[in-house]
């Protein structure tokens, strides 16, 4: 696993994922928003990619994008499938592909 090091400190991290209860409310929720935002200025600063769960609308989307998250997951594009029907959905070829943990 690879560690992150900020100011000499290392850190067993290589992403940052921002918990579904932190996007239900978004963009009306200000505390949420605060968290999200102080989110991202960590994962910035340590240079680390940012995924936020639980997205399900498209005002959700629109907020986090603009607040300059990496990566999102949630209803809004697919309910959790199997990873067998995620290649079908993709249209992978398996053998040419491995899935990431």
């Amino acid at each position: 696993m690879e560690l992150q090091r900020l100011n000499g400190l290392s850190f067993p991290l290589t992403k940052i994922k921002i918990d579904q209860s932190f996007v239900r409310d978004l963009p009306h929720n200000r505390g949420s928003l605060a968290i999200i935002r102080a989110v991202m200025g960590l994962g910035a600063s340590m240079g680390m990619k940012i995924t936020a769960e639980g997205v399900e609308t498209r005002e959700q989307l629109a907020c986090l994008q603009k607040e300059g998250c990496d990566q999102v997951q949630g209803f809004l594009f697919s309910p959790a499938e199997p990873v067998e029907k995620t290649f079908e959905l993709l249209a992978f070829d398996r053998d040419r592909y491995q899935v990431a943990s």
